[in-house]
């Protein structure tokens, strides 16, 4: 992605980074997402690519028709999940809004696996 050619406050909630292609608006901790699942920082509401493709919409309110999420959060953990270190290969070990995950082998964490 090409450098931000600009960023502005959003209504004192966020933040848009934008350039000529590409706007990403990122909620302030807390104002979009307050569940337990998922770390509050860099909650991204939403992407528009070449001001027509839209990305991160919220799904439907109605009964049956998806949760009503919205964005992409960040995980808790991401670089080194809480007690992987502890857990023996072939042991589980918690990763907050994922749930129990086996440790594979003795090497170091691999975040684009755990």
């Amino acid at each position: 992605m090409a450098a931000c050619t600009r960023a502005r406050p959003l209504y004192d909630l966020g933040m848009i980074l934008e350039n000529a292609r590409v706007r990403v608006e990122v909620a302030e901790p807390g104002a979009e997402y307050r569940g337990a699942r998922f770390d509050w920082t860099a909650f991204i509401v939403e992407v528009v690519f070449d001001r027509r493709h839209r990305f991160c919409a919220r799904e439907a309110l109605a009964p049956g028709m998806g949760s009503g999420g919205r964005g992409l959060c960040n995980e808790f953990g991401l670089d080194r999940p809480l007690a992987y270190d502890e857990a023996a290969p072939g042991e589980v070990f918690p990763k907050l809004g994922v749930g129990l995950l086996t440790r594979p082998d003795g090497a170091p964490c691999n975040p684009m696996c755990a």
